[in-house]
């Protein structure tokens, strides 16, 4: 069975079929006996889980703050081949509990150790021996290890793996193959593919997507191109990757009951003053298909819409990118490479947004794609952010008022800094797939 996606109308609908007898709801703690406070922590009973864990001092700052904790590092893997003579990629429509829309296309494996080694006692990770074990006919082209969100997670990184594929592969039940054609429309849309797609689509070679592209009249096309086949400088990524080692943030840990801005009650945890933006919440979910098909866990509920913003220009018949580097919290390299700019669900507009609106605003923009994304659903309860694609005039550089370096790059710089380990964030992984779908 080959299971190949026509079009982008014919991938709604399988997620419609998906999401059959998948159902959430929000319970109490005291009803989850598979959770409970351990040693400071909220954990899972099978310590293969992620932790809830508290920090109550950062730079020697006092602070008061819940963050997931996951050291075992997640797993994601994409498969490429050759199907009815189109290069295709290997794809699944899975349901998420927290998931805005309950199901996306995610990577062909997308999986947290616990759930590949089945510590849970789930089903097997179907694909898993074409990214762990020698199969002929295949060939890693692409693998790095990545940064997760900085401000939900203390040091928690993902292995992401590239595989090309020179052999027949059948498409098991809810796979399917997104032919390379249908990328450019498939980013577009929100709330079609998840991060961890998104996150793997930016780290691929691109050169298989973009040669399916009529140029015709579209001159952001020619554009990419331009940029994506000119010579790195490495002047650039020099600078860029010196800014990231030059950053470090002590964390201390502290009991998580003892947190003094946060309340905890059996209905939820609150944070009482909103300086984190969410709250705590416990569901029971039921998700047929699954590895493991019925459970209850905890998920981070945020207040607000998130942002993120990657802003272009052009310079010489090259489309070059505003990037933003600076530093989080629960980032293993203390800072990394950002979008131009970001606000995440739960946080206020500030200072820093109104002067960046106001940049905008004096460099003429213009909104050339936008879409509404889902965070993953597996730890946050329909975390959403808005993603726009601005063009500017670029006459002015931009200066911020905060720690953050920023700092002009070439698609071509921009792709070396995407493949680096422990680099950029998932936000601008996430972002940097749009650049695909640009007419």
């Amino acid at each position: 069975m080959r299971n190949k996606l026509p079009s982008v109308s014919s991938m709604k609908s399988a997620l419609e079929s998906r999401k059959s007898g998948f159902s959430i709801r929000k319970i109490q703690f005291s009803e989850c006996e598979a959770w409970d406070f351990e040693k400071g922590a909220f954990k899972h009973k099978s310590h293969g889980y992620f932790d809830l864990i508290g920090v109550g001092r950062l730079n020697e700052r006092l602070v008061s703050r819940i963050y997931l904790y996951q050291p075992q590092s997640a797993f994601n893997g994409l498969l490429e081949s050759s199907i009815e003579g189109e290069t295709s990629f290997l794809i699944q429509a899975r349901t998420e509990p927290g998931n805005e829309g309950m199901a996306q296309f995610g990577p062909t494996v997308q999986s947290t150790p616990a759930n590949y080694q089945r510590l849970h006692g789930g089903r097997s990770t179907p694909y898993l021996e074409f990214f762990f074990s020698y199969q002929p006919g295949s060939q890693s082209v692409c693998e790095s290890t990545q940064l997760d969100l900085g401000e939900r997670y203390i040091h928690k990184t993902k292995r992401l793996n590239y595989v090309r594929a020179n052999i027949d592969v059948i498409s098991q039940e809810n796979y399917y193959w997104l032919p390379a054609s249908l990328v450019p429309e498939a980013v577009t849309e929100s709330l079609l593919l998840d991060t961890d797609l998104r996150s793997m689509i930016s780290v691929m070679p691109w050169e298989r997507v973009l040669e399916t592209r009529d140029v015709g009249s579209s001159t952001f096309v020619s554009f990419l191109r331009a940029s994506l086949g000119t010579p790195v400088r490495d002047s650039v990524i020099g600078e860029i990757t010196a800014k990231i080692a030059s950053h470090s943030l002590p964390i201390s840990f502290c009991n998580l009951e003892q947190l003094e801005n946060w309340q905890f009650t059996d209905n939820q945890w609150s944070d009482v003053h909103s300086s984190q933006g969410f709250s705590v919440e416990m569901f029971h979910v039921e998700a047929p298909g699954r590895e493991v098909e019925q459970w209850q866990q905890p998920l981070i509920n945020s207040h607000s819409k998130g942002r993120s913003v990657l802003v272009c220009r052009i310079r010489d018949g090259l489309l070059e990118l505003l990037l933003d580097v600076h530093n989080e919290t629960g980032l293993v390299t203390g800072a990394a490479v950002f979008p131009s700019f970001l606000r995440y669900p739960g946080q206020h507009a500030d200072e820093h947004e109104d002067r960046f609106d106001d940049y905008l605003d004096s460099e003429g923009a213009q909104l050339l794609l936008n879409t509404t994304e889902s965070e993953e659903g597996g730890r946050f309860y329909r975390d959403i952010n808005g993603y726009e694609i601005i063009l500017i005039e670029g006459r002015q550089e931009y200066f911020g008022i905060d720690s953050s370096s920023y700092y002009w790059a070439r698609v071509s710089e921009l792709k070396r800094l995407l493949n680096l380990s422990n680099c950029c964030s998932i936000q601008l992984r996430c972002i940097a797939s749009l650049l695909l779908g640009l007419k």
